[in-house]
């Protein structure tokens, strides 16, 4: 694995269709943002988080977890965090160190992928997520929570619920239930309370906090459409239990992530209430995305020269992205 990664780092420096786009004109006309290349990794990326200018990213089939800074004069370097890990499907943060569920349970380690240990082994687990003061994950018995790194111990949330995907804000966890109902619910934490926010969902998926810190997004996936309904994307306030359906077409097999007044995706961006996406990059196409409070990141949809199964990282500044 690391010589893969080495041939990397030499074919993102002499490939030419890497280098940075500069400024210009996106496919909608309006002038572009400049599109750096953050670092190259030699399979499929399924999942990013960005904290402090620092990326951390996982590949299912490579059983990969990496990381990846940004450089002034050129694309980065990245760093095997775990490698041999079995699946891992699901990635987090928590105090800025990686968090990971892979088909072996829950892992995790320092910045550098230093002091790896098991926080979760020998159980199914079906969900991870973070809040402000846990890791949280999700298996057959229902939702836990480990006050990680302060403590490595599960205390059980609430038993006897399907969470496929889970977030915190400061006071509930909410989950999503992929089950044929497509329901999504929140737990309150102080008064103990389960609330259903939406019910009739077709295949919600792609849930997130906003940056707000208390309303949560997710949309709808392809299954089983309606004829003439498209996806839809949801905004919730976990405070008062309010829904908003926002304008848009969202791509069912891509992830998003609400910032502000804004909705980001892979290489778009645009304000809550427009219909219209502006495009932020050339060679654009569905997928993973991360955001940390500067910058956004996504997978372009281009080959890496003598690696075309590769997969090349980009960013943008947030600040220059929307209007």
């Amino acid at each position: 694995m690391r010589a893969l990664l080495a041939a990397l780092v030499l074919g993102l420096a002499s490939c030419g269709s890497c280098k940075d786009d500069s400024a210009g004109k996106g496919d909608d006309g309006r002038a572009s943002p400049p599109v750096h290349t953050v670092a190259g990794v030699p399979g499929p990326v399924d999942a990013l988080v960005a904290a402090r200018g620092t990326l951390f990213g996982i590949s299912r089939s490579l059983g990969l977890v990496f990381a990846a800074s940004e450089e002034d004069d050129g694309p980065g370097t990245v760093r095997e965090i775990a490698r041999g890990e079995k699946e891992p499907f699901a990635l987090t943060l928590r105090a800025g160190k990686p968090v990971w569920a892979s088909l072996d349970g829950v892992f995790a380690s320092d910045e550098d992928g230093r002091n790896r240990r098991a926080l979760v082994a020998g159980r199914a687990v079906r969900s991870l997520g973070s809040g402000p003061h846990d890791v949280l994950f999700g298996d057959e018995d229902g939702i836990w929570r480990i006050e990680w790194p302060a403590a490595a111990t599960p205390i059980q949330v609430t038993a006897d619920v399907a969470a496929d995907e889970l977030v915190a804000t400061v006071e509930n966890v909410v989950w999503l239930d992929h089950g044929k109902a497509g329901s999504v619910w929140s737990f309150d934490l102080k008064t103990r309370t389960k609330r259903e926010l939406a019910t009739t969902q077709r295949r919600p998926h792609d849930l997130s906090v906003s940056s707000d810190g208390h309303s949560v997004f997710w949309h709808e996936g392809e299954t089983d459409p309606l004829p003439g309904r498209a996806p839809r994307a949801f905004l919730a306030d976990t405070v008062t239990g309010a829904v908003r359906e926002l304008p848009g077409v969202f791509a069912s097999n891509s992830e998003y992530l609400v910032r502000g007044p804004r909705v980001v995706g892979p290489g778009v961006c645009k304000p809550l209430a427009q219909v219209d996406w502006i495009a932020l990059g050339h060679g654009s196409a569905p997928g993973v995305v991360a955001a940390d409070s500067e910058r956004l990141y996504w997978v372009m949809d281009d080959r890496i020269g003598a690696a075309p199964e590769a997969s090349r990282i980009v960013s943008t500044p947030l600040s220059s992205s929307c209007p």
